[in-house]
């Protein structure tokens, strides 16, 4: 399927749900704080592919690449930025500022460590 079609789509079904959200009152339950000790700092695994995708489609921007740390609450990826840098993707339905802070933070510190790790194929090309 060609990208525009999807982003559409998925801008599409943002709005649906947003809307629906509203119209139940569970927008605030929708957009709880992502940060404390829920949030898990991570790096990149080849089964968040999927999940990277999806932030990137919902935040409008393109897929972290090379060394990509996640960040994660109860095991659902909700931020992901590359340790060499540029721009984040988050779940834009939840409050992550804290979140995408923490691991560009980390991202800055480790730019330069652990040059011998590399990501699979896939999350490297997503």
């Amino acid at each position: 399927m060609h990208p525009y079609v999807i982003q559409t789509i998925a801008a599409t079904r943002q709005l649906e749900l947003l809307e629906e959200a509203r119209r139940r009152g569970i927008v605030e339950a929708a957009r709880r704080q992502a940060s404390g000790p829920d949030v898990t700092v991570r790096f990149a695994r080849d089964t968040d592919a999927l999940a990277l995708d999806r932030l990137a489609i919902l935040s409008e921007r393109p897929v972290p690449e090379g060394r990509v740390l996640v960040a994660s609450v109860r095991g659902e990826v909700i931020a992901a930025a590359a340790v060499e840098g540029g721009p984040a993707v988050y779940d834009p339905f939840r409050r992550t500022a804290d979140a995408v802070s923490e691991i560009c933070s980390e991202a800055k510190a480790l730019r330069g460590r652990f040059a011998w790790l590399h990501l699979p194929s896939r999350l490297r090309t997503a």
